[in-house]
């Protein structure tokens, strides 16, 4: 059975359980990846992974950003919500690129009949 990690964030309950690292093995100065954490989360129909990675002498970093953590709970707060704002600017995103091409398209109609009513007076 794999090992698995609880980390509360926001208060929700993040399970994260082991993983392979990497192949090759990524090697981050005098560290090498022990192995990975991974928690996968259903929301509003998507699926969001968040990732830590154990180094060998047991600092934990967040595959979100860059830096490493000496405790577990730490790099699950930052992955978490890292991605969490990622995914929400990008909805925002979505949500303005949605908004902008409806009021260019009304703006084309309403362009079109002005330039109908112009040319049959």
């Amino acid at each position: 059975m794999a090992e698995s990690r609880i980390a509360s964030v926001e208060g929700f309950q993040f399970s994260f359980h082991t993983q392979d690292p990497e192949t090759p093995i990524r090697k981050v100065q005098d560290r090498w990846v022990k192995q990975d954490w991974a928690c996968q989360v259903e929301y509003e129909g998507e699926w969001c992974l968040f990732t830590i990675h154990e180094f060998n002498d047991g600092v934990f970093e967040p595959s979100a950003v860059q830096g490493v953590f000496s405790d577990f709970a730490g790099a699950a707060a930052v992955e978490v919500t890292t991605r969490w704002l990622q995914r929400r600017l990008d909805e925002k995103d979505r949500a303005k690129r949605r908004q902008r091409d409806i009021f260019l398209g009304a703006l084309a109609v309403v362009a079109a009949l002005a330039l109908a009513a112009i040319s049959l007076r």
